[in-house]
């Protein structure tokens, strides 16, 4: 039990607690600076391996009164679903636009990228923004004096 107890205290004083007249929020001070690029996908890119992925789940599906793989693109489509496509299509285009726009950007993560969808429309641009945290710079000034 005390050293449950202990374990709490070392947690609370870990966090700062601010307290303003509508919201409490807690403060945790972290290792790593979180960080976020924006990707930006142009609809040229997506379009050829958005049709490319339809054709590829549209050769297996079956439907009542059409043979297998053998059902209009546009029935195909809304019998697999769109979340299901872009899904796809996210895994094929994310890796590539990710490292490019770390690079660009000199970025340097120490964790895998978690990505949020801000817009994703047929026909337009996409963009995701994704967050990870960078590795931290030291700061090892005059080390040997203290």
């Amino acid at each position: 039990m005390a050293k449950q107890q202990e374990k709490t205290n070392q947690t609370d004083s870990a966090k700062k607690t601010k307290k303003s007249n509508k919201n409490q929020f807690s403060l945790d001070k972290l290792i790593a600076e979180d960080s976020q690029v924006e990707l930006k996908i142009s609809w040229k890119k997506i379009a050829p391996v958005y049709q490319k992925t339809l054709h590829k789940l549209a050769a297996n599906l079956k439907l009542k009164g059409f043979r297998k793989g053998k059902a209009p693109l546009n029935v195909a489509e809304k019998e697999i679903g769109q979340e299901k496509i872009i899904n796809q299509v996210l895994q094929e285009l994310l890796p590539e636009a990710y490292s490019s726009a770390i690079k660009t950007e000199s970025k340097k993560p120490l964790t895998n990228p978690e990505f949020q969808a801000i817009s994703i429309n047929k026909d337009n641009d996409w963009i995701i923004k994704a967050y990870f945290s960078q590795n931290p710079e030291i700061n090892l000034k005059n080390y040997k004096k203290t």
